[in-house]
């Protein structure tokens, strides 16, 4: 087994890569090993006079910048929440004092008795497989989650948002901005709608097994959506028509993250539309020439299907968002090196019910620090209490 000291620390995201590496496993940075990096050392001195900063200043500046972006960039996605990465600021995160940040579940004030409603985003099946529900329940048994079939349509971010417009959920999960439209029906329904940020996720594209694509562009992606690009002869792979997967793109987010819409985009004709990412993943590992999505916390861990790298633009390094073991790539989301990352929120109605009461305690529930925990072994990246 090779020791820490073995090991060869990225210049760019500290990760420790295996000293085969030439590039970083989780940002493709070029690696120096430490021979060279002597070396370098050693012809620098002879021209230049070098000032050295402590290791400790370095870290602690490299922390405030990550801090900074990542505050600033949640911020702009939901600007009425105060989002934290630790306790360095403000105990409150909303206006009205009610969502707070606690240790544990069990110090979570007013949590009701009885049964909350919830569904929308099915990417939030990865929280509750990795115990989400049960810690939650095993901290207040009389607070009971029950999760809701869509009456019309397909579970989504979309037909979650309309069930709780509608009072038939107490709780939405949500991978993508509220529209204006949703705002409004709520308004003119006599409440508001809200929404807090309880993490970052990052979207992945997959393959059949088959095919030899180890990586694509978002615009190559893009393309095949869209129908411009149909072979994958067209990208380096073999002669195979290609078979792009999607979820219902009137209901599903990621497609809007991909295209930059607001709306349901433009797809071609040939796109299979599945019902959720069971099916697509079953779908595409028996489909040669196949192409899908899931958010990362889905495909952590599963073999039947590849998934592929992905990079910003063709000049850009691709980035694996699942690492060769199968796990999350936590750095790459958590530094924004990987391309294609979304905030996850719950949703709820201000409307002075017990519905708003229960709702509020569930998010708290999840802000906390034992909360929090779950959401990284599910595979996503917690926005507060250090990492």
């Amino acid at each position: 087994m090779l020791t820490h000291q073995q090991l060869i620390p990225c210049p760019t995201c500290t990760f420790l890569n295996d000293p085969s590496c030439s590039v970083c496993q989780i940002c493709n940075s070029p690696l120096i090993d430490d021979t060279d990096s002597e070396k370098t050392d050693l012809v620098n001195k002879q021209t230049t006079v070098k000032v050295k900063t402590p290791k400790k200043i370095r870290s602690k500046v490299l922390l405030l910048f990550i801090l900074t972006i990542s505050i600033a960039s949640i911020s702009k996605v939901f600007p009425t929440h105060i989002v934290t990465h630790s306790l360095f600021s403000r105990n409150v995160l909303n206006e009205r004092g009610d969502i707070k940040l606690y240790n544990t579940m069990e110090e979570v004030p007013n949590v009701p008795n009885g049964i909350a409603d919830y569904g929308g985003a099915i990417c939030f099946a990865a929280l509750k497989r990795d115990g989400m529900n049960t810690a939650i329940e095993n901290a207040h048994p009389k607070f009971k989650l029950r999760y809701i079939e869509p009456i019309n349509g397909n579970p989504g971010c979309t037909t979650g948002i309309q069930m709780l417009l509608d009072r038939n959920l107490t709780i939405a999960q949500n991978s993508r901005p509220l529209t204006e439209a949703e705002l409004d029906v709520a308004e003119l329904r006599g409440f508001k709608l809200e929404s807090v940020p309880i993490a970052i996720d990052g979207v992945v594209f997959y393959v059949n097994k088959s095919l030899g694509i180890k990586s694509l562009s978002i615009e190559e992606i893009q393309d095949i959506y869209r129908g411009k690009i149909t072979n994958w002869q067209e990208l380096g792979g073999n002669d195979l028509p290609i078979v792009p997967i999607s979820l219902d793109p009137q209901i599903d987010s990621i497609l809007r993250l991909l295209m930059k819409t607001k709306d349901a985009p433009m797809i071609d004709d040939r796109v299979v539309i599945t019902r959720d990412y069971t099916s697509a993943i079953r779908q595409t590992s028996t489909t040669p020439g196949a192409i899908s999505y899931a958010s990362a916390a889905i495909l952590r861990g599963q073999q039947s299907i590849k998934p592929i790298a992905l990079a910003l633009d063709k000049n850009s390094p691709a980035i694996p968002g699942l690492l060769a073991d199968g796990s999350v790539n936590h750095v790459g989301f958590e530094k924004n090196f990987y391309p294609l990352t979304r905030p996850l929120s719950i949703v709820f109605r201000r409307d002075n019910t017990p519905s708003e009461q229960a709702a509020v305690a569930y998010i708290n529930l999840i802000l906390s620090k034992e909360g929090q925990k779950i959401v990284k072994s599910a595979g996503m990246i917690p926005i507060h209490y250090d990492r």
